[in-house]
């Protein structure tokens, strides 16, 4: 599969109840929180980038230039009413696979989506996760050939309750804290606030 054939996928619809108020443009060491996913996100040479917000984002703050906002009105109604947005644009703008992960994992890197792409070419018709301590971890990869499968979802647990029904195939990639640490609630911040502090002495 092709580069180009592969839509990135952002959701960032939540409605922040534990963290009690806007996570995603919440500081982090000088940038807001949504800011390192779209950094490391909007990359050129994939296909769509779709970014799934609530109507209470705001979008006029984005500076990635080429993202597509897509406003989820229902998002109340769980993390999987934005998969199916997302999902049907990818249809509509002939995507044949999707990469998703979440706008409050602030440490997952290019380096995590050229990985995945990697496996790709070995797995195509697969849902490949990176997995850390048995936890399925972002970002994932679903094949063209369960877009219809995205469609039936509902509620509040995405590519989980599909890889649950054992209908599918799945391959799961060695990870590491990175790919399964977000942000929940305001000591979510400060903890990474430590682990940025961290990574840039090793640095």
């Amino acid at each position: 599969m092709n580069r180009e054939e592969i839509a990135i996928v952002i959701l960032a619809a939540g409605g922040s109840k534990r963290f009690g108020g806007n996570k995603l443009y919440s500081p982090l060491m000088g940038k807001s929180l949504i800011s390192y996913v779209l950094d490391e996100f909007c990359i050129e040479d994939f296909g769509e980038k779709l970014l799934v917000v609530n109507p209470d984002f705001p979008v006029k703050d984005v500076e990635c230039q080429n993202i597509n906002i897509i406003i989820n009105d229902d998002y109340q109604k769980g993390l999987s009413t934005s998969l199916v947005l997302a999902t049907k644009e990818a249809i509509s703008r002939k995507q044949k696979g999707l990469f998703i992960s979440l706008g409050d994992m602030p440490f997952i890197t290019r380096e995590d989506l050229e990985s995945l792409f990697r496996a790709v070419q070995d797995y195509p018709d697969c849902i490949i996760a990176y997995s850390y301590n048995e936890v399925k971890g972002f970002p994932t990869y679903v094949p063209g050939k369960y877009f219809d499968r995205l469609l039936k979802l509902r509620g509040d647990k995405g590519i989980k309750q599909l890889i649950a029904t054992k209908e599918v195939k799945v391959k799961y990639l060695q990870g590491c804290w990175r790919n399964t640490f977000d942000i929940d609630t305001p000591g979510d911040i400060e903890e990474a606030e430590k682990l940025l502090d961290n990574l840039k002495k090793l640095d």
